[in-house]
């Protein structure tokens, strides 16, 4: 089996090609530049995500059987820089499949909870057939590409991954948050009570595969997270429990200070030219109380069963940010 994968070099994109690698499949690696480093085992194809015919051009969706998306933007001050980053490259690639001779089996995009949009509230968790809702400019662009998928008269075979909060080895946002427990600080920022949906990267990358190789999955959107969602609380006390060390005290910073934060990385990321971990954008999702999802489709479609437990994926989380020397 062929597979082409785009953002090889990220923390999903990276799992995604040991996974595939592990069971047999030629990885084809589509880089944004001659240089930019491809995973061991993977052959590079640099190629202009702007460019169908540059696509094309690179061979790399040749014989292909399955393309998986991975690349994204997370972070961008306005909707045409998230359209550009999370948008274009869709549409390119698709373009280019259509105009390809290649078996296609499969073209699966990695979306996002947040093209569905938040929960209304507790006990009440998003599923595919609810009508999305992206309340902000990150999600809005990640429906706007599934809806490129999804009004596709039939050309692509597809499928659609909206992968709750992603955990595990290689990933950065819960590293930010580890080192600040290694301090003994929990600071929720205004969130100390709000419910999420969470998955290990290892049970993410098992149910992309089924949804993407089972018949079942094709042309469907699937909702993937662990069985229960969990609050901040919660997910604290589990890093606290893997670090065996104490967690001294706890702040909630007040809405109003969150969001000023935001506005004020806003102004930094323009007058610096880049982009801060902290901005308005990324303050609106975290301020929505409930950011939870059900897995039940993709239970019942294609059996995905997530195993890793909050608790013991955080405590493989950070033995391996130590053993890398993240931590």
């Amino acid at each position: 089996m062929i597979s082409v994968v785009s953002g090889t070099n990220g923390f999903i994109g990276s799992r995604l090609v040991e996974a595939l690698l592990s069971q047999g499949h030629e990885v084809r690696a589509l880089t944004r530049s001659p240089n930019a480093p491809a995973p061991a085992g993977t052959t590079p194809f640099p190629v202009d995500f702007a460019r169908p015919d540059r696509i094309l051009a690179s061979g790399a969706l040749e014989g292909a059987d399955y393309v998986f998306h991975v690349a994204g933007v997370t972070r961008a001050l306005t909707i045409d820089a998230f359209r550009e980053g999370n948008v274009t490259p869709l549409r390119s690639l698709m373009s280019a499949l259509e105009t390809a001779e290649a078996p296609l089996r499969r073209l699966t995009l990695v979306s996002s909870q947040a093209a569905a949009g938040p929960a209304r509230g507790p006990g009440l968790p998003v599923d595919e057939t609810m009508p999305p809702s992206p309340f902000e400019i990150y999600g809005q662009s990640k429906y706007e590409a599934e809806r490129l998928l999804q009004d596709q008269t039939g050309r692509l075979p597809y499928t659609i991954i909206r992968p709750s909060a992603v955990y595990g080895p290689r990933d950065q946002d819960f590293l930010v948050l580890f080192k600040q427990l290694r301090r003994g600080a929990g600071l929720y920022p205004a969130n100390k009570s709000s419910r999420i949906a969470t998955i290990h990267v290892d049970d993410l990358i098992q149910g992309m595969l089924r949804a993407t190789f089972e018949d079942a999955g094709r042309d469907e959107v699937f909702f993937l997270t662990h069985e229960e969602d969990v609050g901040w609380r919660e997910v604290y006390a589990g890093m606290a429990r893997a670090m065996d060390r104490p967690l001294r005290f706890e702040l909630e910073i007040p809405r109003l200070f969150v969001r000023a934060a935001g506005a004020f990385g806003d102004l930094a990321s323009r007058v610096s030219g880049r982009l801060s971990l902290v901005n308005s954008h990324k303050v609106s999702l975290g301020l929505s109380p409930y950011w939870t999802c059900s897995a039940e489709k993709a239970r019942r479609l294609v059996r995905f069963t997530p195993s890793v437990p909050l608790n013991e994926g955080l405590a493989a989380t950070y033995r391996w940010y130590r053993e890398h020397g993240w931590l």
